[in-house]
Formats: C-alpha cells, sequence, structure tokens
C-alpha cells in the first residue's frame, strides 16, 4: 500500500512502529514467562531417584541458597544394596567383578546370592588388604542399609572335581602325593594341589573325579600292595 500510495508515510510509520512495539513487549513477555517456569522448576523438590529419606537436614521456612547448592535431606535406595569388604591380597586371583558370592545377615535373618560389582586395584597401606564391593538385590527393603554382615566369596566354580581330605595327602621332596585304591591295591600318583575348604584340599592335577583315595596307614603303605576297601573317600 505504501509503494502504491495508498496509505500515507505518516500512517505506515505510525503503524509499524506500534507493531515494533509490540514484539517487543511479546518477546519479553516470553523471558519473563521462561524465567517463571524455572522459578516454578526450582521451587519444587524431586528426588533423582526413588528411595526412603532418612534424614531431613532443612525445615519448612529455612533459607536454603541454590548457589552454592544445599543439602536437604539424605535419600537411600534400598532396593540394590552395595555390600563393602576387605580382603587379604593372597585372595586377589580369585576374585574378579562378576563373581558370586553369598551374603548372611543375621539382624534380618536373611541368607542369597550377591555379585562382585568393584575390586580395588590398590592394597590398603596398613592392612595389606584390598576393598571388595558387591551388590546385593533388597526387594521390600527387608534389609537395612549399614547392617552387617558375613561374605562368602566363590572362588572358581569347576563343573567337577576332586576334594581330596587333608590327612590323605603325602609331601615327600618338595611334591604332593596321594595313594589311589585300583582293583584292590594302591597306586601312588603325585598331584598338584589347590585351595582349602575346611578338612579337604581341591585337587588340580592328578587323579580324576570319583577316583578312591586312601586316608589311613599311610606311614605302612607301599605302590602296590593289596589293600581292603573299608569306605570309599
Amino acid at each position: 500500500l505504501l509503494a502504491n500510495k495508498a496509505v500515507p508515510r505518516a500512517n505506515y510509520d505510525k503503524i509499524k512502529a506500534q507493531y515494533d512495539g509490540a514484539a517487543a513487549q511479546l518477546a519479553m513477555a516470553e523471558a519473563g514467562l521462561k524465567q517463571a517456569e524455572k522459578a516454578l522448576r526450582d521451587s519444587e523438590l524431586r528426588a533423582p531417584y526413588q528411595g526412603e529419606i532418612t534424614m531431613i537436614l532443612k525445615e519448612i521456612g529455612e533459607y536454603a541458597p541454590a548457589m552454592p547448592p544445599t543439602m536437604l535431606m539424605k535419600i537411600v535406595d534400598s532396593s540394590t544394596l552395595v555390600v563393602q569388604t576387605f580382603l587379604p591380597e593372597s585372595e586377589s586371583p580369585f576374585v574378579a567383578v562378576g563373581r558370586s558370592a553369598e551374603v548372611h545377615i543375621d539382624s534380618a535373618d536373611y541368607s542369597g546370592p550377591a555379585r562382585v560389582s568393584f575390586v580395588s586395584p590398590r592394597l590398603e597401606p596398613g592392612s595389606q588388604t584390598f576393598e571388595v564391593r558387591l551388590e546385593l538385590d533388597n526387594p521390600g527393603a527387608r534389609i537395612k542399609a549399614g547392617a552387617f554382615c558375613r561374605v562368602r566369596l566363590v572362588r572358581r566354580e569347576l563343573e567337577q572335581a576332586l576334594l581330596a581330605p587333608l590327612r590323605a595327602v603325602l609331601r615327600e621332596g618338595g611334591k604332593d602325593f596321594l595313594y589311589l585304591l585300583e582293583d584292590g591295591r594302591a597306586r601312588r600318583v603325585e598331584v598338584k594341589l589347590g585351595e582349602t575348604s575346611g578338612d579337604r584340599v581341591l585337587v588340580l592335577e592328578g587323579p580324576q573325579p570319583g577316583a578312591r583315595v586312601i586316608t589311613s596307614a599311610l606311614d605302612r603303605l607301599r605302590p602296590g600292595q593289596a589293600v581292603a576297601a573299608a569306605g570309599r573317600n
């Protein structure tokens, strides 16, 4: 219209000024709306995860500055607990992330499975132990955070293995031997032993699972000697 001179220049300039002013007011209103929405969000307390409030640090009406951030309460998610324990350095070859374990908690009358989630790469200077953490599922929050527990770690998992009585092991010249009962006679075999469990020891190399191990009168026994079986070990 202005190009065709259908509208006077003065009227055009007036209308354009009104439009520009309205656009500026709209921009200011939108900025104010965003600030108000942010203030509303900041006024609401939202937990980052589901859990149970264990401690309230600020009461209603107390001043709590946003910067630096103020801790208002403590929340514990008890659906999965972390068990912390320390093991001697000698156990380090047998512990790895993902390894199975069993946790016993007397206060909750609970025994159940757990899994290793963290193995520290360093030893504690004073005790020469290393930290191990395990994750324990806790549906229904049956177990309270902070409870003491006993942990049984699975050193290794073997489909078939021979556990020989410790009293059956003969040690000579830095080597270990067992006497086996085969066809009514004693046969002496060299073995490689692993870790112990109570009064038994794991046989890593030597006789196969199911072998009959002689456990008595070893001081009088000789290879090839006839033996009468009194039981199965």
